[in-house]
């Protein structure tokens, strides 16, 4: 059986990593398509209905959940069954209930569960063998048993991002999440499960060959196992081809002297981290069951700088830190992306990016008409660099005066 999969992503530098994992493990005949959520619904209606298929599958998350939803309208009651992963469709189904079209949604990781029902559709296994599936029955949904799959015959094959320069070369080493917060799906995957170390390092080494420009490690929080993470984190920087930058999420009140120590020790832009702090409010902790000791995050070795995607963020920043009795910009800098008109007023004012909004809308007003006129291809794309100006504020000059 030829199986067809569909990957939407957020924007085109993200790639379809659930995908790609399904392709790579699969154990039948598998084919995919890579969209962004920007693409309009006719052009992935067209690519699919000209695609030779006997199964059509699609990767579901919170970007795409609804994009998703009109695609599955638009195709209606089909001839062929329809597969549905990743944790928007596993674990919130009912939603999908009443397109007749879905037949089989897979909760959790995919690709021994995905290899297990093609096999059944192949009339090679028994039902009784179907793990981690909804399936449809009488117009309603039902669950398989659950069962978690050793990561040992998991493979992964990362030549399937491509464009190492333009997109972010997603990895794992580990699956499963530490934390059990009320809010997040990621904390519903237990236990933490660890890939086999040496197969890690390879796949570090290819992404270094490579020169990937970002190298972002999925795992929700790299460092729980020391052990593993110093390892890994001194291959890293013994095979560093000064370019590439890596990314962890980590536990920052489990961050280590020595941990610190070794990062402090790599090449300036080499390490970033993401230090997930939800909030400084004890009682938010407690109602949201989250692990967090606050007081060692503020005794941790902090950034000298927090460079926020917009201001709101920023504000937000200034208020976390005004309540650690973190000073600013002696203790640490901040600067945000908009200018907006508070920023000038807050207290210190806030370092920001002016965006050229007048010269934004011209250049999207001449890409439009070029759109109507005939001349300009949006399935190629373009890629345009307009000047921003640097409004520099107390936020980022110090007691000495210096920036």
């Amino acid at each position: 059986m030829k199986t067809l999969l569909i990957g939407i992503n957020s924007k085109y530098i993200h790639p379809a990593i659930g995908v790609h994992q399904i392709y790579a493990n699969a154990e039948s005949e598998v084919s995919y398509y890579e969209f962004t959520i920007k693409d309009n619904n006719q052009t992935i209606i067209k690519s699919i209905q000209n695609t030779s298929f006997d199964i059509l599958g699609f990767s579901v998350y919170i970007w795409n959940v609804e994009k998703v939803k009109e695609l599955l309208k638009i195709l209606g009651n089909t001839t062929y069954p329809i597969i549905l992963g990743g944790p928007e469709a596993g674990y919130h189904t009912e939603q999908f209930e009443n397109f007749n079209s879905v037949s089989y949604i897979i909760k959790g990781e995919g690709e021994i569960s995905f290899n297990l029902l093609i096999a059944y559709l192949e009339n090679k296994i028994d039902f009784s063998q179907l793990y981690n599936l909804i399936y449809r029955k009488d117009n309603r949904f039902f669950p398989t048993p659950t069962k978690v799959f050793p990561l040992d015959s998991i493979k992964h094959d990362y030549s399937l991002i491509g464009d190492f320069e333009n997109k972010v070369s997603y990895i794992e080493a580990s699956r499963g999440c530490f934390f059990n917060c009320a809010y997040c799906l990621a904390s519903l995957e237990k236990p933490v499960r660890f890939f086999n170390i040496d197969l890690v390092k390879q796949d570090i080494f290819f992404l270094l060959q490579k020169r990937a420009k970002t190298i972002k490690f999925l795992d929700r929080s790299f460092n729980i196992n020391e052990k593993y993470m110093l390892e890994i984190l001194q291959f890293i920087k013994d095979n560093d081809n000064n370019y590439s930058t890596f990314q962890f999420e980590i536990v920052g009140d489990l961050l280590s002297e020595r941990a610190i120590s070794l990062i402090n020790s790599m090449r300036k832009n080499y390490i970033r981290l993401e230090i997930g702090i939800q909030t400084t409010n004890e009682k938010t902790t407690a109602a949201i069951l989250r692990k967090q000791n606050f007081e060692i995050l503020k005794q941790n070795d902090r950034p000298d700088a927090v460079f926020c995607a917009t201001d709101q963020l920023a504000f937000g920043c200034m208020l976390a830190f005004s309540e650690a009795d973190i000073k600013i910009p002696d203790d640490i800098a901040i600067a945000g992306f908009d200018d907006a008109d508070i920023s000038n007023l807050c207290r210190p004012p806030l370092t920001t990016v002016e965006q050229p909004f007048y010269e934004i809308g011209r250049a999207c007003v001449q890409m439009l008409s070029s759109l109507i006129c005939g001349q300009y291809n949006p399935d190629i794309g373009r890629h345009m660099i307009i000047d921003h100006k640097l409004k520099f504020r107390a936020s980022t000059v110090g007691s000495d005066g210096k920036t």
